[in-house]
């Protein structure tokens, strides 16, 4: 009997020895690196922790290192597995660019590759192999091809021989190995389902089949392998869509509660997977789709309240995210969703703006301390109520030193509120006597009652109605008409008499054509300034003003000069603006084609083509040429070119030639100046920007251009800048349109480039040229 309670005792200490031989076993694996690694290091791979003794997240990253170490050496890799204490071995550590712990990195001859995975035994070990072998894989065989086929859910795979492409393939791979594999191969491997449209390719393979890389559709490689190296549907965490944020793509997500068997749950879950897989073709290129389970990780990046089961679309360039509008109950609800998203139509939230940067430092600032106090109260009352009850007895004392000195100054307010309350009703009594002694003095003098412009009916007689605004805006070359009228008595033709003057610019010329002075009355003419009238009513004329088709195109102010009796006044009746008139046979933007005007001046709405002649893709655009402001900032483009800072009032008398205007909007739209409307990513590095294949309508690049004191948007490309010189010429009346071009030269020096431009009388045009 006390034999049999002896070895129950020793059956525990036993059992912690065994775990204690395991873990000193395990750890015998990874080596404690000292100063002598930096010189020893070189001639073998390292996969190294770089760890601080104090930091609670190294602590729980030891046991899975140890299992790291264990599984390299067991295997017989020839990685080795080490750990430093970076605050022991700081100036290594600096060295290798370690900023924060751990820091896991492995260290192959001078390159050293980060790793930021999942810390897991099998991420880190795949991540190590993958690294330490070759940037490039071969494949000598199909059936080696079908072993890497099932063994990886995502490669990619170079076919053909020696070329500029497979030097970009080595380039991009280098980088890139930390995240995927990366092999080659010839032609033969290949199952018979893959199909090249040429030689030599990059293929991506994943989701159970495969996607050929395009130069002119895809863009830059390293840009379509960054997009391509996740499966089209994800189980998205916080890092998954840290990492995501490096591809540029809008990420839909189904808020879910994977415990929970509900058919909504389900649902959105089965919507999302069959978007991903049979709308692949439409969205791949914009849209990364996946699941996320629960919804306080949303909450905290989104800074809201999110009930799931629900659908979010987060755009990771500039922290903006959707939300549908109406329950998503189908897959065609879905594929509405985010066309809207694609068409400018959905509303966004969020954004990096100032007002949500402040938000943000709130949030997290409430966040941080509802967490103290759930911790700890007693510690949360210290730290916050102290400083609180310091500053309070503080403001207390302060008021109360300054309470009397108040009064009197209240006092004293009041005694000056009421000298001025006599002092106005003395001015006012004084206009009104100075305003009868006017009217004595001229008794039979026609006052003005009121002017209605008639915006409404103007604006649909001159097709500008669909800029829904109250302002009125006309096209030269087309008369428009308003009332003025009269109230103390009727129009006399022989005692009255009006003129009026229009002027544009800040400096209006009558030489330089920004300056009209005319009377009303006579005979219409066409090629100047000129108004008539007509009696409405006794009391009211209907006047016909006239824009010659030769004015200047922007913002004009109409003033009116009224002698009656000899006596005259002025007055301002408002502002107005002018634009190129394609129904106007006399403008030289005259279009004789109903259905043509109604496309490329119109139409709000159209395609971008892309691709390469044998196959060629298209892109919704939405131009959005009459959308609230984007008249005005058309006409600022104008103003913050460098015609106009040169010569203002020149600038503005050259505004009435639509090939002057053209230029002048070419060379703004991306001119590599701090004033264009766009600008180029560099070496197709975005991060710091917007997508530039992310774009889907120039109204929010113009806004966001405008409300940031006129610097570059980041960022376009060719397709982009077209789109919105586009928009901006449709805006102010020059019918235009996109095209395409597949074999045009850019940015070349060679026979088929454009040297030089000429006018229509053969005159040479001085400076570089842009054409979209």
């Amino acid at each position: 009997m006390a034999e049999g309670r002896r070895r129950e005792r020793r059956s525990p200490l036993l059992w912690a020895s065994v775990a204690a031989l395991i873990l000193v076993v395990d750890a015998s694996f990874v080596e404690d690196l000292d100063d002598s690694f930096k010189e020893n290091r070189k001639d073998d791979i390292w996969l190294v922790d770089f760890y601080a003794p104090w930091c609670g997240h190294c602590k729980k990253l030891e046991p899975v290192w140890n299992e790291v170490g264990k599984e390299m050496g067991s295997t017989g890799s020839p990685v080795k597995v080490g750990k430093m204490d970076a605050t022991s071995y700081s100036s290594i550590a600096s060295e290798f660019g370690v900023r924060g712990y751990p820091t896991i990195k492995l260290l192959k001859g001078d390159l050293a590759y980060n790793y930021r995975g999942p810390r897991t035994k099998d991420d880190i070990v795949e991540f190590a192999n993958r690294v330490a072998g070759p940037i490039i894989r071969p494949l000598p065989s199909q059936q080696m091809f079908e072993h890497v086929q099932k063994r990886h859910r995502v490669f990619f795979l170079y076919i053909g021989g020696e070329s500029p492409l497979k030097e970009k393939y080595i380039e991009v791979a280098s980088e890139l190995i930390v995240y995927t594999y990366f092999f080659s191969a010839s032609e033969e491997i290949l199952p018979e389902y893959v199909s090249l449209p040429e030689m030599p390719a990059v293929i991506v393979f994943k989701d159970g089949t495969y996607f050929v890389y395009d130069e002119y559709e895809d863009g830059d490689l390293s840009s379509w392998i960054s997009k391509e190296r996740f499966q089209g549907y994800l189980n998205v965490d916080g890092f998954t869509l840290y990492e995501l944020g490096d591809t540029g793509k809008l990420v839909a997500i189904a808020i879910i509660d994977d415990k929970n068997t509900s058919v909504e749950h389900i649902r959105l879950k089965s919507i999302m997977q069959d978007v991903a897989k049979n709308h692949r073709d439409h969205f791949h290129r914009s849209f990364q789709f996946g699941h996320m389970d629960g919804n306080e990780y949303m909450n905290s990046l989104l800074m809201d309240d999110l009930k799931i089961p629900t659908i979010v679309v987060l755009n990771t360039s500039n922290q903006q995210y959707f939300l549908p509008h109406k329950p998503i109950e189908s897959t065609e609800d879905m594929v509405q969703f985010i066309n809207e998203i694609l068409e400018g139509t959905a509303e966004a939230h969020g954004g990096d703006g100032i007002l949500q940067r402040i938000k943000r430092i709130i949030y997290d600032a409430k966040s941080t301390v509802g967490s103290v106090f759930k911790s700890s109260p007693l510690l949360g009352c210290f730290l916050f109520g102290l400083p609180l009850g310091v500053i309070s007895i503080m403001c207390y004392g302060i008021c109360m030193a300054d309470s009397d000195g108040r009064s009197d100054e209240v006092e004293a307010s009041k005694k000056d509120s009421a000298g001025r309350e006599l002092t106005d009703e003395g001015t006012e009594e004084e206009q009104e006597e100075e305003n009868s002694e006017n009217r004595l003095e001229f008794p039979g003098v026609l006052e003005v009652k009121n002017v209605d412009l008639n915006c409404a009916q103007n604006c649909s007689n001159h097709h500008t109605q669909f800029f829904n605004s109250n302002k009125l805006i006309v096209r030269r070359g087309q008369l428009f008409g308003f009332y003025v009228h009269f109230q103390n008595r009727d129009w006399d033709d022989d005692k009255d008499k009006i003129t009026f003057t229009v002027t544009t610019g800040p400096k209006p010329c009558e030489s330089l054509g920004t300056k009209s002075i005319f009377p009303l009355g006579g005979c219409p003419d066409q090629s100047r300034w000129n108004a008539y009238y007509k009696l409405h009513n006794e009391q009211c004329l209907h006047v016909s003003l006239f824009p010659p088709a030769s004015a200047c195109i922007g913002c004009y102010t109409l003033n009116m000069c009224l002698v009656s009796c000899e006596h005259s006044s002025t007055q301002h009746l408002g502002d107005f603006y002018v634009l190129f008139n394609p129904w106007c046979s006399d403008d030289p933007v005259y279009l004789d084609n109903h259905a043509h005007r109604e496309e490329y001046v119109l139409n709000e709405h159209g395609i971008i083509f892309q691709g390469v002649p044998k196959h060629v893709t298209s892109h919704p655009w939405y131009f959005g040429q009459f959308q609230d402001g984007i008249l005005d900032i058309c006409l600022k483009i104008l103003d913050t070119s460098t015609n106009f800072l040169r010569d203002p009032g020149m600038d503005y008398s050259c505004r009435n030639d639509p090939v002057y205007i053209s230029r002048v909007l070419n060379s703004m739209i991306c001119c590599h100046k701090k004033k264009s409307i766009l600008k180029l990513p560099p070496s197709n590095n975005y991060l710091q920007g917007h997508n530039p294949l992310m774009w889907n309508g120039s109204a929010p690049i113009l806004r966001q251009w405008f409300q940031s004191k006129c610097k570059p948007v980041k960022y376009g490309y060719c397709g982009t800048f077209a789109s919105v010189l586009c928009t901006v010429m449709r805006c102010l009346g020059i019918p235009s349109r996109v095209v395409t071009g597949f074999y045009c030269p850019l940015n070349a020096v060679d026979p088929l480039a454009v040297q030089e431009v000429y006018d229509y009388t053969g005159k040479t045009l001085s400076g570089k040229e842009h054409i979209w």
